[in-house]
């Protein structure tokens, strides 16, 4: 039943506001794929430190976190913003700089230009049924929110918050998320501070003193990352997934990209890690991957030898691309509503196979196509083996096992097979920045030149 209270008027006012504020952002994108897809690589610092902690700081993570905690006490839930914090650091130092100058549409953008096209195809889909996963977590959560205040039921609750955010989505882009994320992100931290002083002074008719002491022994101290009883190889499972997995997250490095320079990236994901709520950018981040690198340049391009889509044309795949992607992660948060667990699990998928290819591909010469493919295939071959060998107890070690050995085979193909492909040859490609033209077109190396053998390698 319907009741419409001041928490339900709250949500709705919320809800309306972050639809007319992204839909305005209509007319920023000015029939640009490349504006709706990174901004036109246009947002200054504080834009960009604000997306990166929206981007941890959503429903999957706060509802998630607060759910995980009831169940299996403070780690269960701290190991989130723990781990995101530590993502938005190495982020920060070792990732964001190089990235952002290399003037990328998406994350898969790199395999392709480092590592060839089944890179690029295989790291696509891995990210795409990662951030279904994200989404369909968070719009479990939002239809939590608006059953809880509203009382309508969760199946509507869903459907509301995904046609909010599937229209300003398409609207406005990451323009849509840059600026619904002011709004929202400094709403929910000041919120998030005073329902902690609510309880921390009294405020709400019961001693905060009491309050912790209700709490089991084992649910505050720190056995939770000592104790594999007590869910220690989940809890640090957890802490790997987040700080090093989300590093190959969609949405997080279109934020990277979208800043207008390498230094407002460093800056920005320092300012989001200390600082550590809606969907839109795993919507886009996911709709940009299917419609540039898997239409345009593996099915259209590639397979069928086509011309490339115009700028404006790719804005309208891109958009098109949105809408399935928004009804398979409603389908999937109604049919098991996880958030959370679906944050981790997310990542966890990313983290096993595709972490490797990105961190070798950008600090070690010699890393190639090969082992690129080997990496992605094992890593992700083994993470899901592991899902049903590890037994109950031993749970984490499945999300904690396969990265290792993903970067340690990458490490042995990449030697063994240097005489055929030399990893050198692609390594530049760490400092080329094509033309804006090539980039649209996803003819990214049309002209790039190797300064090991000198020759063009846009057909490697």
């Amino acid at each position: 039943m319907v009741e419409i209270n001041g928490y339900g008027i709250a949500v709705i006012a919320f809800l309306a506001a972050s639809l007319v504020i992204g839909s305005l952002t209509y007319k920023l994108v000015q029939k640009s794929g490349r504006r709706l897809i990174v901004a036109g690589k246009s947002l200054p610092l504080f834009m960009v430190g604000t997306m990166l902690v929206a981007q941890s700081v959503d429903g999957n993570s706060t509802l998630g976190a607060i759910a995980l905690i009831y169940q299996f006490g403070f780690w269960g839930g701290a190991v989130i913003p723990i781990g995101l914090g530590i993502c938005l650091l190495l982020t920060g130092t070792f990732y964001g700089k190089k990235l952002n100058k290399m003037s990328m549409f998406t994350l898969p953008d790199y395999y392709f230009r480092r590592y060839g096209n089944a890179s690029e195809g295989m790291s696509g889909v891995l990210m795409i049924i990662s951030f279904v996963v994200l989404v369909a977590g968070n719009f479990a959560a939002s239809g939590f929110i608006l059953e809880t205040a509203i009382g309508i039921p969760f199946l509507w609750g869903i459907i509301i918050a995904a046609l909010v955010v599937l229209t300003y989505t398409i609207a406005g882009g990451l323009f849509a998320s840059a600026y619904t994320d002011i709004f929202q992100i400094y709403l929910a931290i000041g919120s998030f501070w005073a329902a902690f002083i609510f309880f921390a002074g009294g405020f709400s008719g019961v001693p905060f003193d009491v309050i912790l002491a209700s709490a089991p022994p084992a649910y505050l101290d720190l056995s939770g990352l000592f104790d594999v009883a007590n869910g220690a190889l989940i809890n640090w499972a957890g802490i790997l997934a987040l700080g090093l997995g989300d590093i190959v997250a969609l949405d997080f490095m279109e934020r990277v990209f979208a800043a207008r320079d390498p230094k407002t990236v460093r800056r920005g994901a320092f300012m989001g890690a200390g600082l550590t709520f809606f969907t839109n950018g795993g919507l886009l981040a996911i709709s940009s991957v299917i419609s540039r690198n898997i239409l345009q340049r593996i099915i259209r391009r590639r397979w069928l030898g086509k011309e490339a889509w115009s700028d404006n044309k790719l804005l309208w795949i891109t958009r098109m691309a949105v809408v399935p992607v928004m009804i398979s992660a409603l389908v999937l948060g109604y049919m098991i509503p996880q958030p959370g667990v679906y944050l981790i699990l997310a990542f966890d998928i990313v983290f096993a196979g595709a972490l490797a290819p990105l961190t070798l591909g950008l600090f070690w010469r010699k890393a190639n196509m090969p082992a690129a493919v080997t990496s992605l295939i094992v890593g992700s071959a083994l993470r899901l083996l592991m899902f049903f060998v590890i037994p109950p107890e031993l749970a984490g070690l499945d999300t904690m096992i396969p990265p290792p050995i993903s970067f340690a085979l990458f490490i042995v193909v990449a030697l063994a097979t240097q005489k055929r492909w030399p990893g050198k040859e692609r390594h530049d490609v760490n400092d080329y920045v094509p033309p804006e033209e090539d980039i649209i077109a996803g003819e990214d190396l049309k002209h790039f030149k190797s300064a090991s053998s000198g020759a063009t390698n846009s057909a490697i």
